[in-house]
């Protein structure tokens, strides 16, 4: 089993508490979600007052090792949709 750097202190998008909590607090990753979003064709909706790309249960996290992370996205995409690579920068996302 993996274990991830992250913890409840390393969130800062989305909610771990089924969006009693939302938190879009670090506007780089915040920009980073955006562009993914848009990479994959999802609009915006607000949760608890914020702007969140994907599910309002995603986890955005920043690594206790300088890493980004973005748990719980099943939700964003279609499993009938054929894969496609989506260049966001220096990463590359599959969608």
């Amino acid at each position: 089993m993996s274990i991830l750097p992250v913890s409840s202190k390393t969130l800062i998008y989305g909610s771990a508490d089924g969006g009693h909590t939302v938190f879009t607090s670090n506007k780089k990753f915040n920009k980073k979600m955006k562009r993914i979003g848009e990479a994959l064709n999802l609009k915006p909706h607000l949760v608890d007052g914020h702007e969140i790309y994907g599910p309002g249960d995603i986890e955005g996290h920043l690594g206790t090792v300088c890493i980004s992370l973005a748990l719980y996205l099943s939700k964003c995409v279609s499993f009938d949709t054929p894969l496609t690579l989506v260049s966001i920068g220096p990463q590359v996302l599959r969608a």
